[in-house]
């Protein structure tokens, strides 16, 4: 499981969204990582400044290495995550 924290959505579609993010928590070490979600995973899809947990395959395609996600599971934003969204956050500026 990844914990990602949406940056960017780099395509929104019917099918879903291809999106950018920072991999948090004690795996994540900053790096960023694209992530491909299908409505038939998250039928709520990411949006920027959320957290989400994500289960998939790493794949390399013609844009660079993508993780496919196979699960998807939204995070409430609690102590460090909840700093971190309202910093981000355009509302709070």
């Amino acid at each position: 499981m990844r914990s990602i924290l949406v940056e960017s959505i780099v395509s929104r579609r019917g099918w879903g969204v291809i999106l950018d993010g920072q991999e948090q928590g004690p795996r994540g070490d900053g790096a960023t990582v694209r992530v491909k979600v299908s409505t038939n995973v998250a039928p709520v899809l990411p949006d920027v400044g959320e957290t989400w947990d994500f289960e998939g395959d790493l794949t390399e395609t013609a844009w660079g290495p993508q993780l496919a996600a196979r699960s998807a599971v939204r995070r409430v934003p609690s102590g460090k995550l909840a700093t971190a969204f309202l910093s981000r956050s355009v509302d709070f500026h």
